[in-house]
């Protein structure tokens, strides 16, 4: 009994928790190339120039601020989240025994929050040049939100036998998990159209090299009669799909995309304005995803299970709309920059997605980012910033060699939900 307790459960936990490799929530517009934006929290609507403008505002490639020419060589960014139970928590009881009062304190924030979510992200960037007004750059990230409910909490911190040490059923229903992976390929452009205003576009044209939903739709692991059910269906990219589509490594999608951002400056004082994604037309092709039932069953006399691939139209309806909610989302920043002195640059921003689809990073966020150059071969940079349910702070610094410019920074999120902590590198010519 005690065997097909501990197979049941690990049944259980193996399918929610490794039904997909792991990464955060997609961000809705272009990854910024620059790791100096991160040390400014990306409090850079107003404030970014050369190939951070082509994300961050295009009409920064307009500005006279901006370098005849910039370019980064594979700037990367990481994010990693969870929450409630953070990466903190874990680090404080790493190599112990977590004592049953903190284990339930810990339990008691994921029923209060509805659950754990363990989420993170990757970027790349191959690409990131411009001259003169004109910006190219080409990303790729990666990406995947998992939630456990309470009652897979519970199981993973005490085991079948729960809390109490008494046998209860438990019920995953409510677990999910959501991949994705694309690539960006953007040309942007920045003009002066009057007196101290300029304008920009972005141009983005985006691949999805592969996406996965999945949603429990009704695991349990029941004391009477004795047995666990797996019940969690996913879509997933077909076995032998194409491995390359116009150039693309394998396509599960495709769209457009169009940013459009302003700039107004009198005297020491800049006003951006950014709208991100006012035209996304990514879909995610039905047709390249197949459709795994995700089921099993161990009892007493055995098990069965059912994980063949299947034709996509067979997937539950629920799996078709989270599968149609994975798509960018309009974000609307403004900002404004302004230089007290030649060795202090502030920025501030205040940022708002629209609700729902692909995102990396809070909904809403408001806050200000500064950098000193008191030495000017090494630039530092801070920020701090209100987020959706909580804040975020951060610092980062460049190495100027010339023309030369190695860029760094950190910085951690903490809310509600998770705690996210954020990382980024850039060598770059030309600008920072």
């Amino acid at each position: 009994m005690i065997t097909i307790r501990s197979a049941a459960t690990g049944l259980l936990l193996t399918a929610l928790v490794t039904a997909a490799p792991g990464a955060d929530r997609l961000e809705a517009q272009l990854p910024s190339a620059s790791a100096a934006a991160l040390g400014l929290g990306f409090n850079n609507t107003a404030s970014a120039r050369s190939f951070a403008a082509i994300s961050a505002n295009p009409a920064g490639l307009g500005h006279p601020e901006t370098a005849g020419f910039s370019l980064a060589l594979v700037p990367v960014r990481a994010e990693a989240g969870f929450g409630p139970v953070g990466l903190g928590d874990l680090a404080e009881w790493e190599g112990q025994v977590v004592p049953d009062a903190v284990k339930g304190e810990w339990l008691d924030r994921a029923i209060a929050s509805g659950g754990q979510l363990t989420a993170g992200s990757g970027a790349a960037t191959p690409l990131a040049f411009t001259m003169g007004p004109l910006g190219v750059q080409l990303s790729s990230m990666a990406v995947v939100n998992g939630t456990l409910n309470p009652d897979a909490v519970e199981l993973m911190l005490y085991g079948n036998a729960g809390r109490t040490g008494e046998p209860r059923d438990f019920s995953l229903e409510g677990s999910s998990v959501d991949v994705a992976a694309l690539s960006t390929v953007a040309v942007a452009y920045g003009m002066s159209v009057g007196d101290g205003i300029w304008v920009g576009a972005t141009g983005k044209y985006i691949v999805g090299h592969g996406v996965a939903v999945a949603r429990d739709g009704g695991s349990a692991l029941t004391s009477d009669p004795l047995e666990a059910r797996v019940d969690f269906p996913a879509l997933i990219p077909r076995e032998e799909g194409p491995l390359f589509t116009y150039g693309f490594p394998y396509e599960n999608g495709s769209g457009v995309g169009l940013d459009l951002g302003v700039l107004i400056e009198r005297g020491d004082l800049t006003l951006g304005a950014t709208v991100h994604n006012l035209v996304n037309t990514l879909s995610w092709d039905l047709e390249s995803l197949e459709y795994v039932p995700g089921q099993a069953l161990v009892d007493l006399d055995g098990g069965t299970s059912d994980f063949e691939r299947r034709p996509s139209d067979q997937a539950p309806a629920e799996l078709i709309e989270a599968l149609d909610g994975l798509k960018p989302k309009p974000v609307y920043s403004v900002g404004a920059q302004m230089r007290p002195s030649s060795l202090l640059m502030l920025s501030a921003d205040v940022r708002k997605r629209a609700s729902g689809g692909l995102a990396l990073g809070p909904d809403f966020q408001a806050g200000v980012g500064a950098e000193v150059t008191a030495l000017s071969f090494l630039p530092v940079r801070g920020h701090v910033a209100v987020v959706s349910g909580g804040f975020r702070y951060g610092v980062g610094a460049s190495l100027v060699l010339g023309p030369l410019h190695l860029s760094g920074a950190v910085a951690q999120e903490q809310h509600d939900l998770a705690d996210r902590v954020v990382g980024g590198l850039t060598i770059s010519f030309g600008a920072h």
